[in-house]
């Protein structure tokens, strides 16, 4: 598997194992808009705003760092 291949599928993982955790319309309206971008090596997410970021972080914080640990086998 190349490279971008591996980061495409663990992408999906990561995405499925969000999306498992929430209802459809928390899903729709605010987690399936994130994006991933990298950090010095480290995969990041970004959001379509500074509150959008804010409220996935209050509401849905543990769901994105145990999905996080578990596809990336590393900590947040």
């Amino acid at each position: 598997m190349t490279q971008p291949d591996r980061a495409n599928d663990l992408w999906a993982r990561f995405r499925t194992a969000l999306k498992s955790g929430v209802s459809e319309s928390n899903w729709d309206t605010w987690l399936s808009r994130l994006e991933p971008d990298t950090d010095g090596g480290r995969i990041v997410l970004v959001a379509p705003s500074e509150f959008h970021l804010r409220w996935v972080q209050e509401k849905h914080g543990e769901l994105v760092e145990k999905a996080y640990q578990s596809v990336f086998e590393t900590d947040v």
